[in-house]
């Protein structure tokens, strides 16, 4: 784990440009330097890449997969223009067959293609590709979500069920890992200290508690849905049931830990003469 860099801009408005995504180039050389040539394939998210450091991590040899929103427009609009025309022409590339997910169904569908490879100076893009997610709720209600992503690998590297893998494990961690800090365990919501090794600290510290959490609420305390399956305990009943154990063991602690009564000293008699008779 390697957090960004603490220092605290005071310009407001050089303020706006620090974060993950002015770090991202010197934390993947830092990667580079501690793990050689094991680091050569990142999934971005949206907000994490631009054109330039795309270009230059291409330019690095390195592949990369990076989802594509409108904080990107012309290349967004024209991702969607040409996918729209291939979804409406073509069957998907690759389909994954209908899974349970919560209370309903989950399916997912991918297209892919090279028509802008080049497009605008993207000389490093060399596919676009597009996911539809449909989610199927009990009582057979369908929403569907279309989720665009960019790459430079060519078709040869991976296949379509590959890349709709990537997919998904791309998705299992933002879902899971990094949703969990932001949502559940409210990281961003207090002022984060910067001195020394601080940052770093309290990141392994709630690495090692989500973790801890997980284990419980995936392995040792499930909840059974209707059907009878087990499935991981809602996040907030977890904390709920690991806060109630700590209270309890804390209260038994602090008992044992009290100082105690001292001890009643034995009275201690002077030396007495002895009786004559």
């Amino acid at each position: 784990m390697e957090p960004v860099p603490g220092e605290i801009e005071k310009d407001a408005e050089k303020h706006k440009h620090t974060g993950e995504t002015t770090n991202l180039a010197p934390f993947i050389a830092w990667l580079r330097e501690q793990y050689g040539e094991l680091t050569t394939n990142f999934t971005l998210d949206a907000d994490l890449w631009s054109k330039a450091i795309f270009l230059a991590m291409d330019v690095s040899g390195f592949g990369v997969f990076a989802g594509l929103k409108g904080n990107k427009p012309e290349l967004s609009d024209e991702a969607k223009r040409v996918l729209r025309t291939v979804r409406a022409k073509q069957a998907p590339c690759a389909v994954t067959d209908w899974e349970p997910r919560g209370k309903g169904m989950i399916r997912r569908e991918l297209w892919r293609t090279t028509q802008l490879d080049g497009w605008n100076g993207w000389t490093h893009l060399r596919q676009v590709i597009v996911v539809k997610q449909t989610t199927r709720d009990r009582d057979g209600k369908d929403k569907v979500e279309l989720r665009y992503f960019v790459t430079n690998a060519t078709t040869g590297m991976l296949s379509p069920r590959q890349l709709l893998r990537l997919v998904r494990l791309h998705w299992c961690i933002e879902n899971d890992c990094n949703w969990a800090f932001d949502m559940q365990f409210g990281e961003d919501d207090g002022r984060w200290c910067t001195q020394n090794k601080a940052a770093l600290v309290l990141g392994v510290l709630r690495m090692i508690a989500y973790n801890m959490l997980q284990w419980l609420r995936k392995a040792h305390v499930q909840v059974r849905a209707a059907s009878g399956a087990s499935c991981p305990r809602p996040w907030r009943s977890v904390f709920e049931l690991v806060r109630r154990y700590l209270i309890g063991q804390g209260r038994g602690l602090l008992r044992s830990l009290a100082p105690r009564p001292p001890r009643p000293r034995p009275l201690l008699l002077p030396d007495l003469p002895a009786c004559v008779t």
